[in-house]
């Protein structure tokens, strides 16, 4: 049989009480579009890839001063890149932030202003 193969990188990786925590299709999209991101960061200049990761950390700690159940939303750590283990499934919340805070936008945000 061998040994058993490490588990792919990605969201599925992390384990709760109840077993494998599985993300919503839509935080999956958004964790892609971060994922992508992430990577172009390597091809922008050394300011860009700074300025992008600073945005990245201010985001995550404004969302964390403002959102009181930030540690139980999944988008969250998708962003701050932390993990949810020991989460039981029924805690995670896998909704966005509201409106101007949403994850998604912000990424879009992102994802436009360093195409160019």
């Amino acid at each position: 049989m061998g040994e058993p193969k490490p588990p792919e990188p990605g969201l599925n990786t992390e384990r709760s009480a109840e077993g494998p925590l599985t993300p919503s299709k839509k935080n999956q999209r958004i964790y892609d579009i971060f994922s992508k991101l992430q990577m172009s960061a390597f091809d922008m200049s050394f300011e860009k890839m700074m300025d992008f990761q600073e945005k990245v950390a201010a985001r995550a700690q404004y969302l964390k001063g403002k959102y009181p159940d930030w540690e139980k939303r999944a988008v969250y750590h998708i962003l701050s890149g932390s993990g949810m283990s020991g989460k039981a499934s029924s805690e995670v919340i896998e909704e966005d932030f509201p409106e101007e805070d949403s994850i998604e936008k912000f990424l879009s945000d992102l994802e436009a202003k360093y195409k160019s």
